[in-house]
């Protein structure tokens, strides 16, 4: 199992439209700078210090799935449109918080948005 994939999901996941493009390539940046930090630094380790040099990895691994479990909130099933709200009212402990405060009928808000477009056009209408 690897997360190579992660700096590029993540953000694009959790970005709104406004933002995502900033966010991916942030994201992708940080990540071919660590790789490449990886590359220079294996050969050394791995002649110097041998197969310890793996314990790295596994404290990684070890401390991104504590990360993510412990300040991502659930993406699942969700709108992108929805994320913005998601990640700024989620509380920073993520596991006590309560899911059904953050549910979104997403049919009741594309009802809300057509509404209001027909609201506006009557207005625009109106005043030509």
């Amino acid at each position: 199992m690897t997360d190579i994939s992660i700096p590029g999901i993540v953000p694009a996941e959790v970005f709104d439209t406004r933002t995502r493009a900033k966010g991916v390539s942030i994201g992708v940046m940080v990540s071919f700078a660590f790789n490449t930090m990886i590359g220079q630094v294996t050969p050394i380790a791995m002649e110097r210090i041998g197969w310890r040099f793996y314990l790295l990895f596994v404290v990684c691994n070890f401390t991104n799935a504590l990360y993510f479990w412990a300040f991502q909130p659930e993406t699942k099933r969700r709108p992108l449109e929805e994320m913005n709200y998601l990640f700024t009212n989620a509380p920073l402990f993520v596991p006590t918080m309560d899911m059904r405060d953050f549910q979104f009928d997403l049919e009741h808000r594309v009802h809300e948005i057509e509404e209001k477009q027909d609201v506006a056009r009557r207005e625009s209408a109106a005043s030509r």
